[in-house]
């Protein structure tokens, strides 16, 4: 039998955090009802493992937690954006879709990019299909920063030390144009 690594045993106490959190109920029914289930789900991640092909990224969990930090300010500064624009738009209130693509490692890391845009107020991931994503931004600035951000590099480093290219804006997508 292999034994508990750190990072398993981490992420056990951050799954059932959060269950307790999202529970709200601190009876011992519910928490052993977390403790069960969390500790279903990490038996079963360890389960499946040799299964998984080679490559398909394991989340470092030392990157994890300062790029959940950096998003968390993201999403603060990008609020704080939008309501400005929402209450002076004067003209700069300006939807559009952009089409681009974006190299991730894994199918993991290009979800979790889609994800992160659309935590970002401001920005919906419409649409990903292979690595090509569909964005609705509110802003001419938004769209750009999207494609000219950093985030799909701290995305990508979430499980690589692969450099990941700039996104690339495909065929009748110009953030700027309206």
């Amino acid at each position: 039998m292999r034994r508990l690594s750190v990072e398993a045993v981490l992420a056990w106490s951050a799954l059932f955090v959060m269950w307790v959190i999202l529970s709200g109920k601190f009876d011992a029914f519910h928490l052993g009802c977390g403790v069960v289930t969390v500790g279903a789900l990490i038996w079963m991640h360890r389960a499946l493992e040799p299964f998984r092909p080679h490559g398909s990224g394991e989340i470092r969990l030392r990157r994890l937690v300062p790029y959940m930090f950096w998003l968390a300010k993201e999403m603060l500064v990008a609020a704080v954006h939008v309501a400005i624009v929402i209450l002076r738009p004067k003209g700069r209130l300006d939807p559009r879709l952009i089409r681009f693509e974006s190299e991730q490692p894994t199918l993991l890391n290009a979800v979790i990019f889609g994800h992160s845009i659309t935590l970002t107020p401001g920005t919906i991931t419409l649409d990903l299909e292979d690595d090509r994503y569909l964005v609705h931004a509110l802003t001419p600035g938004v769209a750009r920063d999207v494609i000219e951000g950093s985030m799909h590099r701290r995305v990508a480093r979430l499980t690589s030390d692969r450099p990941v290219a700039t996104p690339r804006l495909l065929p009748h997508s110009d953030p700027t144009a309206p």
